[in-house]
């Protein structure tokens, strides 16, 4: 449900009262703050703008713009002069020694005085994508928050955390990897109910050179989980075994959960029908049996949605109300979103995946281009892709084995960007390779030359690379592309005796009884 309001966070006397500082200017002005941010593109009226930077620069260059986009203060760690003279006079400014532990304590205050069911999701990959599903499945039933984006990393969370209403009936929170220990961190700031793996996978390789070591810095998500809670897990994860050990190393008992297509997970797929634009389930959620359909196309949202459901179940919510509500679900930003792109030659469908890849998310994104036929017709389906960072010593062997999805996929042209694909263009048939470019911008200058009218275009690569420039130069206008009327588009599938989705998802069996479910349907709070 859509968010009608921003409920207050902050007050102009909690910063004196919470954080060891001193106002040096406004100190008398009263705000009330319903946001907290410190990123300078994305501040909003209302907003308590956090200063990260360091140097007089860059207070210069943000601080001035922050007010006049809205913020009703700031927390800086200093004030030089030139940069207090483009301010307005009075502007409430804090000092404080280090801003990010000043976000810290605001996040443990706000942690401290909720009570809602908090959530905690990592995983190798579909962290995002997850956290976003639940928001909108939860957010159907309850007060739902969740944190922007996937600010998951070391500013990430406590950010998320200081943006936590009081009155909210689920949280969730993203938590991001690097290196061992960074996730433990994270779980014991947040203290989840809930914590959820997606999935092991290979991604930050350079970080630890192990899939084992990955799962092991994963299931310390499993430190922070308060007791009585659920540990959600994927049963088909390599080293299934180490997550499973992680809840028996702690002083008190979790419930575990498992999902997937392995014939022992507690909730897992019994059918699926997969189409270019959406897919139809039927799972067995601990005995249960629910069809549903789900909005986001792809084998891997097949078993995201079963993760949802798993989480949903622990967090005590409506199983049918929950799977009905993944019909309307839609791709994260960048992540999948589908866009009307528009070239000197024609109009084409852009896949804009563009904000990270990994070999795992790299195939998943081309079995599902392989799933486009072009509405009856075969259009071309045309990959760009940008290099995978932070694989370490088999990088290049990496990239090169992508060229055999790629084959099975019936890709027809594969465009690249960085060094690391030169690899892969050096085991592509000749006939698949496409321009191969250094940067993402060079990209966007010549993409349109290898493009024709009807194509279907996924372009993916790892966020440093932006490869968001290249979606940027097919896509001017992106809420006009991603709202398009289906007129326009490559793929209009027809949904075999479906004349319209289903309002709620058919239980087929119940065997045993559902607890007793929450069903307030007040609005959702979101941070998305």
């Amino acid at each position: 449900m859509p968010l009608l309001y921003k409920p207050v966070l902050w007050t102009h006397g909690d910063l004196p009262r919470l954080l060891s500082g001193t106002w040096i200017r406004g100190a008398d002005q009263r705000w009330q703050a319903t946001g907290v941010c410190r990123r300078p593109s994305i501040v909003e009226p209302g907003d308590l703008y956090v200063s990260a930077g360091s140097n007089e620069a860059e207070l210069t260059a943000a601080l001035p713009r922050m007010f006049a986009r809205g913020a009703v203060a700031a927390i800086v760690g200093g004030l030089p002069e030139a940069v207090a003279a483009a301010l307005p006079p009075d502007a409430p400014v804090f000092q404080v020694t280090n801003t990010l532990e000043a976000v810290k304590a605001l996040g443990a205050v706000a942690r401290d005085r909720s009570s809602a069911r908090i959530i905690a999701v990592t995983g190798s990959v579909g962290k995002t994508g997850v956290k976003d599903g639940l928001a909108h499945v939860l957010g159907h039933q309850r007060p739902t928050f969740a944190s922007y984006r996937n600010a998951n990393c070391g500013w990430g969370v406590p950010e998320s955390l200081a943006q936590l209403p009081v009155e909210c009936g689920y949280a969730i929170f993203e938590m991001g990897m690097l290196s061992k220990g960074s996730i433990s961190a994270k779980a014991r700031r947040v203290r989840p109910h809930i914590g959820l793996i997606t999935a092991i996978a290979g991604a930050h390789m350079g970080h630890h050179g192990s899939l084992e070591s990955i799962a092991r810095t994963k299931a310390e998500i499993a430190e922070g989980v308060l007791e009585g809670g659920a540990l959600v897990l994927p049963r088909d994860a390599p080293f299934f075994e180490v997550l499973a050990a992680a809840p028996r190393a702690l002083p008190h008992p979790l419930e575990v959960v498992t999902f997937g297509r392995h014939a022992e997970a507690d909730v897992r797929v019994l059918s699926d029908r997969l189409y270019p634009s959406y897919s139809e389930v039927e799972a067995d959620v601990a005995g249960a049996r629910l069809r549903y359909e789900l909005g986001v196309p792809g084998r891997h949202w097949v078993i995201n949605s079963l993760a949802i459901l798993a989480t949903a179940r622990a967090a005590g919510a409506n199983l049918e109300q929950a799977a009905a509500s993944l019909a309307s679900l839609i791709p994260s930003f960048r992540r999948g979103e589908r866009l009307r792109g528009v070239f000197t030659r024609g109009v084409v469908e852009v896949i804009d995946d563009t904000w990270n890849a990994n070999p795992t998310s790299m195939r998943a994104a081309f079995e599902l281009l392989a799933a486009d036929a072009g509405g009856g017709r075969r259009a071309r389906r045309v990959a760009v892709l940008g290099d995978m960072h932070d694989l370490g010593h088999e990088s290049q062997a990496l990239h090169a084995a992508l060229a055999e999805a790629l084959v099975a996929a019936k890709v027809d042209l594969v465009c690249m960007v960085g060094p690391h694909m030169a690899a892969l263009r050096k085991a592509l048939p000749p006939a698949l390779r496409g321009p191969h470019e250094e940067t993402a911008g060079a990209m966007a200058g010549v993409i349109g030359d290898a493009l024709r009218h009807g194509d279907i275009v996924l372009v993916k690569g790892s966020n440093a690379v932006e490869m968001w420039r290249v979606v940027h130069a097919l896509v001017s206008d992106r809420e006009a592309a991603r709202h398009a009327p289906r007129s326009w588009r490559a793929i209009d599938e027809p949904r075999p005796g479906r004349a319209a989705p289903a309002k709620q998802a058919a239980p087929v069996q119940q065997a045993t009884p559902d607890p007793p479910q929450a069903k307030d349907k007040a609005q959702s709070l979101r941070a998305t």
